[in-house]
C-alpha cells in the first residue's frame, strides 16, 4: 500500500515552516492533478515526491543554488533518484543484487556560456566502494576507493563520452545525495 502524506506532516517532521514547505512544493513539484489551491483537496505526497521537494530545498538552502537552477538539476537527476532510491518497474529484480556503493556522491558543474540565459549544469557522478581511516605522525589520514563517471553529459562532454577538459573539481558543488536522503529517511520516520 502506498503511503500518502500531507503538507503539515512533512513540513513537522522534516523541520520547515508550513508555508516554505509549500512553496518549494509549488516550484519543485508539478501543479497538485486534484485541482488548484481553491479546490478544497489538501496535496498529497509519495515518499518520492516529498524527497524532491527536500532535495529541492536542500539545494537552495544548503548549496545556493537559484530556484531556476534546482528546478534544472531536480530534472536532470529525477530519473537517478527513482532508480536509486524508490521503487519503479524492475526494481524488484535489480534489489536482489547487492551492491558494493557505500556513498553517493553528485560534483555538480555548472557551465555558464553568456548566450543562455540559464547555466547548463553537468553531474560527475562518484559512487565510494571503500575508505580507510588511518593515523600516523599525529596527522589522521582517509583513503578511500571509488568509481566515478559522467552521469550527464551536458556541454563538458564530447561525442565520445569523456570530457574534452576535465574540469577543476574546486568548482564543483557537492551533493551528498546518499546523506541527504538517510536525513530524509530518519526525519520522516519519527
Amino acid at each position: 500500500m502506498i503511503r500518502f502524506y500531507l503538507n503539515r506532516e512533512l513540513a513537522q517532521k522534516l523541520g520547515f515552516k508550513l508555508s516554505r514547505w509549500k512553496r518549494w512544493s509549488r516550484e519543485f513539484l508539478p501543479p497538485d492533478p486534484l485541482g488548484g489551491l481553491q479546490s478544497g483537496f489538501a496535496r498529497q505526497y509519495t515518499a518520492a515526491d516529498a524527497f524532491q521537494v527536500y532535495l529541492g530545498g536542500h539545494l537552495v538552502s544548503n548549496k545556493n543554488f537559484s530556484i531556476p537552477e534546482t528546478k534544472i538539476i531536480l530534472e536532470d537527476l529525477k530519473y537517478w533518484v527513482a532508480t536509486q532510491y524508490f521503487s519503479y518497474p524492475g526494481a524488484e529484480k535489480r534489489a536482489s543484487v547487492q551492491s558494493p556503493v557505500r556513498e553517493y556522491r553528485i560534483f555538480i558543474f555548472m557551465n555558464r556560456d553568456a548566450t543562455q540565459a540559464l547555466p547548463s549544469p553537468s553531474y560527475l557522478l562518484r559512487r565510494l566502494i571503500d575508505e580507510e581511516r588511518t593515523r600516523g605522525n599525529g596527522s589522521g589520514f582517509i583513503t578511500e576507493r571509488y568509481i566515478q563517471n559522467w552521469l550527464k553529459i551536458g556541454d563538458l562532454v564530447s561525442k565520445g563520452g569523456e570530457p574534452d577538459v576535465v574540469p577543476d573539481l574546486v568548482a564543483a558543488r557537492i551533493l551528498y545525495i546518499s546523506k541527504v536522503y538517510q536525513m530524509y529517511k530518519e526525519r520522516l520516520q519519527e
